[in-house]
């Protein structure tokens, strides 16, 4: 859409200072737009993320980190951010997103249990089994993503925990390569490649 509005200044005015402020304009708004959902909306999603969780996931506790609200003005902070032209990657927010996932997967009772899934151990474990999804999602790495939530992640690891961090980036890369893969390589949608 950056391009239509540019093209249609351009067609208009036939000015290429006209052009280049309306390409400032638009950049210096989206990057607005983001900055006000950092400031004002949820201040935890600022940065990548990683550092808050990996203070998560070896104990410190954080109000807020893993809230939907965090969610919310993460995605849409760096889809603004991306598009104002920033130099931001998608690697740390889709670590964190990830993270937020698993953790709002620990609030889910989809059926009566035993016992309730929100104890904080357990938490932790989703936290960290999101944050290896978003790492396997961002790389198309598995063991990497179970590597980097074993070494800088989790401070307790147990062979049920490695698992699940394995299952979570495997599944986090398959959906990956089979949604993005046509779009990308144009393969077909079944293909892996």
């Amino acid at each position: 859409e950056k391009i239509k509005f540019i093209d249609f200044v351009g067609k208009s005015t036939d000015s290429i200072g006209a052009q280049y402020l309306a390409d400032i304009g638009f950049c210096l708004c989206s990057a607005a737009l983001a900055g006000v959902l950092v400031c004002f909306v949820e201040v935890l999603a600022a940065g990548s993320g990683i550092p808050e969780i990996k203070c998560f996931l070896n104990g410190i506790h954080l109000p807020k980190l893993v809230s939907p609200k965090t969610l919310f003005a993460k995605a849409v902070g760096i889809v603004f951010s991306v598009v104002a032209g920033l130099p931001c990657g998608k690697e740390g927010p889709m670590i964190h997103s990830g993270a937020i996932v698993g953790a709002m997967a620990t609030f889910f009772n989809l059926e009566r249990r035993l016992r309730p899934l929100n104890l904080d151990v357990e938490a932790r474990d989703f936290v960290a089994a999101g944050a290896a999804a978003g790492v396997s999602a961002a790389f198309g790495a598995p063991i990497g993503a179970v590597l980097f939530a074993v070494e800088e992640g989790a401070s307790h690891m147990t062979p049920r925990i490695l698992t699940q961090l394995f299952v979570s980036s495997s599944v986090a890369t398959l959906v990956t390569r089979l949604t993005l893969g046509p779009i990308i390589s144009n393969h077909p949608w079944t293909l892996l490649g």
